[in-house]
Formats: C-alpha cells, sequence, structure tokens
C-alpha cells in the first residue's frame, strides 16, 4: 500500500471494502449483507481469490479459513475490523 491509498479504517469503510471486493469475485453485486458467500456463487477458488483482493485492499494477509468461519460481509467485516 503507498502513501495515496490507505486501508479502510471505520467499520463502515470497512463493510464497502468487504462489499466491493465480494461483487469484484463474484462478477454480480446480488446479495445482501447478510447472505453467504457461497450461497451466492461463492466457491473454494473464488474465496482464495476474495482473501487475496481484501488482502492487497487491506495492505494485510487475510486468511481464507476466516471467511469460511465468517461467511457474510456483514461477519467478515466485523471479523476483519477485530
Amino acid at each position: 500500500m503507498d502513501a495515496t491509498h490507505s486501508a479502510p479504517n471505520t467499520p463502515e469503510a470497512l463493510r464497502r471494502a468487504v462489499r466491493g471486493a465480494w461483487a469484484t469475485v463474484l462478477q454480480h453485486g446480488d446479495f445482501t449483507d447478510t447472505d453467504p458467500f457461497f450461497s451466492v456463487g461463492g466457491n473454494s477458488l473464488l474465496g482464495a481469490q476474495l482473501t487475496a483482493v481484501l488482502g492487497a485492499e487491506l495492505g494485510r494477509r487475510v486468511p481464507v479459513r476466516l471467511l469460511i468461519a465468517h461467511p457474510t460481509v456483514e461477519e467478515l467485516s466485523a471479523a476483519l475490523a477485530s
């Protein structure tokens, strides 16, 4: 991450970043913040891609197991915030 781009630093900004990463990886935005990733078109390969996208956006490693344990935008955002 460079000086012109900073990681989301509020809960709302983090939720928007997670939601945006989901839409990018899934190639659609037809989901709510409470829909499980694997119920809206996600699979293990897309999960790995999602965590890589989020890791790049946040400037830190995001393990796939975090997505598995917290499979919704709402839950994943909260887990990343803690």
